[in-house]
């Protein structure tokens, strides 16, 4: 490739880079990836598969409503965390199928 060929390519993918962050904000979403895999690697990647056997979303409902945070991001970088390890471990999320009601 010419020295030419080799600026427009440059130039060409530092646009390309420059609207997709504009539009998309990918940084953003790196940087969410990035803490949701770190929290896999330091915590939920050691959880048993008991541990992880529970709906994290009905979980974190219920204790929102008993206990409100001040810390939702990281508490919410963990969910996604556990989510992805039970989608890993398990094949599926576990949800809650059980009514109100049931014992």
């Amino acid at each position: 490739m010419t020295m030419w060929g080799t600026k427009m390519k440059r130039d060409r993918d530092s646009n390309i880079k420059r609207i997709s962050e504009g539009v998309y904000h990918t940084d953003d979403y790196l940087k969410i990836l990035s803490d949701v895999l770190e929290d896999i690697v330091q915590m939920t990647n050691s959880l048993s598969d008991s541990d992880l056997d529970y709906d994290r979303n009905l979980f974190m409902r219920q204790l929102k409503v008993i206990n409100p945070s001040q810390d939702t991001y990281n508490e919410d970088v963990h969910t996604i965390a556990i989510l992805v390890s039970q989608l890993q471990r398990f094949g599926y999320l576990k949800y809650n199928t059980k009514k109100e009601n049931e014992d």
